[in-house]
């Protein structure tokens, strides 16, 4: 019984202290927390020299890492286990074929290096069924590689019922190189790239949607022309075209064709490498109806009146 008693005495003396000590540190933290931020706000001219210090010494671990971004906050698709989008992103890493990984850098270990790329994919998506002025739902997406962008647009369109039957995604790539005369001088160290590109993969990925796909095979602009026929109004363009040359030819074709409500989504527009692109985008835009609004997953969205 006494040897009971004294370890029981011992065990809260013990919690006691621990409480104590507790309580007193929690008290020295908050005033020593206080005080940095007043020293803080204090000294703006130290404010750079204070955060790096604070990433040595108390790093904080970014919620979202990938597609030239970090960020702390938590990016809107954590909180939606259920949404199409989350079940997108988790069917691509079991059901997708990555075939141009040499010229992307894109596989299905880094894949998610790229949600906030597709979060604007879908999104954007959803814009142009929501508010686009039309009975007919022509998507458009120009640069395709293995179809990895399309497959984010085809589950939000097959998730709106009400628009699906009216739909049809037109597909345009070389499915081949680049080629010299559609880059510029400051664009020619892609000259060959996406050699190993193949439409029969994009096809797998994308069987699932075959009845609303419709492929155009061949080079910008002259494409566009040739058969199977482009949509005469469309709803939603993405242009990944990584040059100038050809993403200038597609907004000249497409962009009265677009209705109002619809949306251009550029995926080169804010890269270091493709300023050139960015400058022509620019000056397109400058006298057209709608706002073009830059963002920082280095995409651009132009919204249409």
């Amino acid at each position: 019984m006494y040897n009971d008693n004294y370890c029981g005495y011992k065990i809260t003396v013990t919690i006691v202290k621990l409480y104590t000590d507790f309580k007193f540190l929690d008290f020295m933290n908050k005033n020593l927390e206080e005080f940095l931020v007043n020293f803080y706000l204090d000294h703006p001219n130290l404010r750079n020299f204070m955060l790096r210090l604070r990433d040595i010494f108390y790093p904080i671990k970014p919620e979202f890492s990938g597609w030239g971004m970090k960020v702390n906050h938590e990016p809107p698709w954590i909180h939606e286990p259920n949404s199409i989008f989350n079940k997108t992103s988790n069917k691509i890493k079991t059901n997708f074929h990555f075939g141009v990984v040499h010229s992307t850098g894109i596989d299905v270990h880094n894949v998610d290096t790229l949600l906030w790329r597709h979060w604007i994919v879908s999104y954007a998506t959803k814009h142009a069924i929501t508010f686009s002025t039309t009975d007919e739902y022509n998507f458009v997406e120009c640069g395709v590689g293995d179809g990895l962008s399309s497959y984010y647009t085809l589950q939000e369109i097959n998730a709106n019922q009400d628009v699906c039957d009216k739909t049809h995604l037109h597909l345009y790539d070389s499915w081949g190189p680049m080629k010299e005369d559609g880059l510029l001088k400051s664009e020619s160290s892609s000259l060959g790239r996406y050699s190993e590109l193949e439409l029969d993969t994009t096809k797998k990925n994308l069987k699932e949607f075959k009845n609303i796909i419709i492929y155009h095979r061949g080079y910008i602009p002259d494409i566009f022309d040739k058969k199977p026929k482009s949509p005469s109004s469309i709803v939603y363009l993405h242009i990944d075209l990584n040059s100038t040359p050809p993403t200038l030819d597609t907004l000249e074709y497409f962009f009265d064709k677009l209705v109002s409500g619809g949306i251009i989504l550029f995926d080169d527009y804010g890269w270091k490498n493709h300023k050139d692109t960015k400058d022509a985008v620019d000056k397109f835009f400058k006298n057209k109806p709608g706002i073009l609004m830059p963002l920082p997953t280095a995409q651009a969205i132009f919204f249409k009146n």
